[in-house]
């Protein structure tokens, strides 16, 4: 009987082990997707002819990292 939950036990483990990986790189995923996008709706805004000032570039890495933040605080929390 302690055997058999023993081997149930371990198996959970590895199921919420996978299940806290997979969170991690859904959000690493996430913030790479921001990024990106970020990045390229300003690289868009200088192509159509907006300027695009350091204040711009500052306001829009930190409305990024709030958001990226948020991601990995959420993650962190639903694996902790």
């Amino acid at each position: 009987m302690s055997i058999v939950l023993d081997v149930d036990t371990t198996r959970a483990d590895q199921k919420l082990v996978d299940l806290q990986a997979r969170t991690i790189q859904t959000a690493n995923r996430q913030v790479a997707i921001i990024n990106q996008v970020s990045e390229l709706s300003l690289l868009s805004l200088q192509a159509i002819g907006v300027t695009v000032d350091a204040t711009f570039r500052i306001q829009t890495l930190a409305i990024r990292t709030a958001i990226n933040t948020f991601i990995q605080t959420r993650a962190a929390i639903s694996t902790a």
